[in-house]
């Protein structure tokens, strides 16, 4: 995948989230609380929060309780993290250009949204106070007409917040109100680095609005994108060796396919890290901001699973390396399992993270799913199952990767233990998955790990076969069987048990003699089985021959007049006078 096209996936994904999606303001007014707290009870309330808060907060800028009081007057989405107080000190800027903001007398108080009913309140520049209409004169008089509106909405859970249309105009509203200067309290370039990186841009590149945006905003956002691919470029071009080397000291030789893989997303996670800084110094708010600053987490989020994603198999496949050259198997079967359950902790970790990016409350979202959660539980109680199977197959262990076992019919190789499904390769090369939970209920026969092979032959000669012959063929058996060359792998022990060969004639077939012949093949490796089996079955078809023993197959004889083995005597009988 072109991670150029992710980027822009990712973007693209944003933009229409965030259009479709309520402003975000609402992280209080999703907690429904049916009381509000008293600094947002009132556009009076909210604006005296906010004007007391920046004051503290210009002597106190690293304290975070402060920030987050100052961020409940906006109507701005969490995801924003701390660009929103480049928001703040804009606004602030606005107010201080226009003078003394007088809450008391400018704005409405609880009492006042009660008996009218206000639902939404326009403090700046259309207030039907007196006060505030006299405050904002002369700067209207000495500017014209304001670019937009500074207003005051409730929310859903009651609590009053500057709109979210007003904070996106904010870079609007302040450079307009700035031309002015400061005209009470203090200039705010002291506190906001978006505020005093404008101030030393050219007028030449200020004041000129396209899409929303200043001329040097569009440049710093271009010059931004650009940062981020060299960003991406040089980290990529670094980190390759560095951790190459780091794997290889620590790990073993990695590989080059998989190394490059893994470091390609680190590169792209800097490179958003990178883009998100100089967006936080352009002095955007509202939408354009929550597109820009979620779409850079997002991207940062995605890269960096992706990079652990691919860490996680580059580790694993050089841990998997060196267990292959280990005499326990019990390590190439724990690897995988690692592996996977790693790569499950990178994504769930992964999805937490994005769902944070867009303002989505985890734990309300698993609450409302526990009536759905019921029936789910029933659907999948196929996988739950499966799920303890896996676990009960590797801590039982009755088969492990490699082993061939038996099962339903299919005789094959194991290739793959996983959490849900076993994978086996039967010997006709054909891949049968397999649940977890069928295997640990059904009986297996592990072929891999019996002790010995054992060989049971039916030799079959003709009943013409004198007696004397027939104990002949027996000791032939008995004697192939000491033979040196044959003796040595059917002479095995298991344990305190031993298992000799064992040669008798046993039984009268409906057309043979039968001598049963059992020995156990020591070790177990079917190729040498198979090996030994041909050698012992040629010097029994040697030795018979020499003897003259023939071997028995399914026939029928007929005893034919000149035989002179088998000669036929036939008589006439008179029925009255008797045999003549």
């Amino acid at each position: 995948m072109n991670p150029y096209r992710l980027i822009f996936a990712c973007v693209l994904l944003v933009s229409s989230l965030a259009s479709a999606q309520q402003p975000a303001s609402n992280d209080a007014s999703k907690e429904q609380s049916s009381e509000v707290a008293p600094e947002y009870a009132s556009p009076r309330d909210a604006m005296k929060t906010f004007l007391d808060t920046t004051n503290r907060l210009r002597n106190d800028k690293s304290n975070d309780a402060l920030w987050q009081r100052v961020y409940g007057t906006l109507d701005m989405p969490r995801s924003t993290g701390k660009a929103r107080q480049e928001v703040v000190w804009q606004l602030l800027g606005v107010f201080n250009s226009l003078g003394k903001i007088d809450p008391d007398t400018m704005l409405p108080g609880s009492g006042d949204i009660d008996k009218q009913n206000l639902k939404r309140f326009e403090f700046f520049p259309d207030n039907p106070r007196a006060p505030a209409r006299e405050l904002f004169a002369p700067a209207i008089n000495e500017l014209g007409d304001p670019p937009a509106s500074i207003t005051l909405t409730r929310g859903e859970d009651g609590a009053w917040r500057f709109a979210a249309p007003t904070l996106n105009n904010v870079p609007q509203l302040y450079n307009w109100a700035s031309k002015r200067g400061v005209q009470y309290g203090f200039d705010v370039r002291q506190m906001s680095d978006s505020v005093m990186l404008r101030s030393y841009i050219p007028k030449a590149l200020k004041g000129r609005f396209i899409l929303g945006f200043e001329l040097w905003q569009w440049i710093g956002i271009l010059l931004a994108a650009f940062l981020a691919v060299c960003t991406d470029f040089f980290s990529r071009l670094f980190a390759t060796p560095l951790v190459r080397r780091l794997v290889a000291h620590y790990l073993g030789h990695p590989d080059d396919d998989l190394l490059r893989q893994t470091v390609r997303p680190m590169g792209l996670a800097i490179g958003a890290i990178v883009f998100m800084a100089i967006v936080q110094l352009l002095g955007l708010s509202g939408m354009p901001l929550t597109v820009l600053i979620v779409a850079g987490k997002v991207v940062m989020v995605v890269c960096v699973t992706w990079a652990l994603w691919m860490l996680t198999d580059l580790i694993a496949g050089v841990m998997a390396d060196r267990a292959r050259h280990t005499d326990s198997t019990f390590d190439d079967m724990l690897i995988p399992l690692i592996r996977k359950t790693l790569k499950l902790f990178i994504v769930s970790m992964g999805l937490i993270y994005v769902a944070d990016s867009f303002d989505i409350e985890l734990l309300p979202l698993l609450g409302s799913l526990g009536i759905a959660g019921l029936a789910i539980s029933f659907a999948a109680q196929d996988m739950v199952k499966n799920l303890f199977g896996g676990l009960s197959i590797f801590m039982d262990r009755p088969f492990k990767i490699g082993d061939r076992i038996l099962y339903k019919g299919y005789d094959g190789v194991i290739e793959d233990i996983g959490f849900r499904i076993t994978r086996l390769r039967t010997l006709t090369g054909h891949l049968v998955t397999i649940p977890n939970g069928g295997i640990t209920s059904e009986p297996i026969e592990n072929i891999a790990r019996r002790p010995y092979i054992r060989r049971l032959i039916n030799v079959t000669i003709t009943y013409d076969t004198p007696r004397e012959k027939i104990e002949q063929a027996v000791q032939i058996l008995r004697d192939l069987m000491e033979e040196p060359g044959i003796a040595e792998p059917i002479h095995g022990k298991v344990g305190w048990d031993e298992y000799p060969p064992r040669a008798y004639f046993n039984d009268y077939n409906a057309d043979s003699l039968n001598i049963i012949v059992i020995y156990w093949f020591f070790p177990p490796a079917y190729w040498d089985y198979l090996e030994h089996a041909q050698k012992f079955n040629l010097r029994l078809f040697e030795e018979f021959e020499k003897a003259g023993i023939e071997f028995a197959f399914p026939t029928q004889t007929l005893f034919l007049a000149g035989d002179p083995k088998r000669q036929l005597t036939m008589q006439m009988l008179n029925r009255d006078a008797g045999p003549q």
